[in-house]
């Protein structure tokens, strides 16, 4: 009986720490319009294309949809500025003209190793298990 038990604690404990090692940063980009999204990487490109009726520059780089990859830092652009993460609730950031964008590194394909601003609202966790 004891040695069930202690197979079961191991076994539940392994179970736990394999969990532990899942990649919270890992993600799939994913269009509304099941269209390529554009990846931005710099700056005034990731300014141009969060502008309304903007002509997407030449320097965006197309990605396709469920293409996969890592978060590599989180910001907002607020004002024509990248300002770090503020403690405000979705009201306070769209009164504020915040966007959440996130500095995206693609992990695999032909695109790998290419890295570039998107938003974060085109991103959604890769977790195998749920």
């Amino acid at each position: 009986m004891r040695l069930w038990i202690t197979s079961c604690l191991v076994a539940g404990l392994l179970v736990q720490c394999a969990a532990c090692l899942v990649d919270t940063r890992k993600f799939y980009v994913r269009s509304p319009q099941q269209q390529p999204i554009l990846l931005a990487p710099d700056l005034p490109t990731l300014k141009a294309l969060l502008s309304p009726n903007a002509v997407p520059p030449v320097t965006a780089i197309s990605v396709p949809n469920k293409t996969k990859g890592r978060m590599l830092d989180r910001k907002f652009l607020r004002g024509g500025e990248l300002v770090e993460p503020y403690p405000a609730n979705s009201y306070d950031m769209e009164r504020d003209g915040a966007v959440e964008v996130v500095l995206f590194e693609i992990t695999e394909g032909p695109q790998r190793g290419v890295r570039g601003w998107v938003q974060m609202s085109f991103l959604y966790p890769d977790f195998r298990y749920l």
